[in-house]
């Protein structure tokens, strides 16, 4: 019987119909898993980078029986199938759909391809507010502090904001 593992993904989407890329992404991920929880729907602006659309972005609970490098390649295959391309300059960049490793069990996990907990999402509240909703009290294997302290003590100075469209938005599991 294969390992079950608990991941935790980041989701964000700038380009095009933002809620359906983000829904079609779900959607996919259920072919290699169980997405057991989706957080509310964050908007802010990008970071790193100007861009014309604000962002939208969640986090996913996802239980799989990848391991850490063939998830990687299922999340890159997505973001292929639904757009991504990347630019030949170093950078960030819009995009359709942005999908990212957070935390793969208590795993530490660092290869050139991939470093796990992500490198950076401790210092983006656009990360960590939905990953709040999600897993307040879930430690950072790293620095061993929860979610919610890592975002009551973030220096990003950038707001997000719950989407609201005006319409209902619900994105399936």
């Amino acid at each position: 019987m294969e390992k079950i593992n608990d991941v935790y993904l980041a989701v964000g989407s700038n380009l095009g119909d933002r809620v359906q890329h983000i829904q079609d992404a779900v959607s996919q991920l259920n072919s290699q898993g169980k997405v057991l929880a989706i957080s509310p729907l964050y908007e802010n602006k990008a970071v790193g980078f100007e861009a014309e659309q604000l962002f939208l972005n969640a986090c996913i609970h996802l239980q799989t029986d990848l391991n850490p490098e063939a998830l990687l390649k299922h999340l890159k295959a997505i973001e292929n199938q639904l757009g991504r391309t990347f630019p030949k300059e170093p950078g960030y960049s819009s995009r359709p759909i942005d999908l990212d490793i957070v935390f793969f069990n208590e795993e530490i996990h660092q290869t050139a391809e991939l470093i796990i907990p992500h490198l950076k999402y401790s210092e983006r509240n656009f990360v960590l507010k939905p990953l709040s909703d999600l897993c307040a009290s879930k430690r950072c294997p790293l620095r061993q502090l929860t979610v919610s302290q890592l975002l009551e003590w973030s220096v990003d100075k950038n707001p997000v904001f719950v989407y609201n469209s005006g319409q209902s938005i619900v994105i399936k599991c």
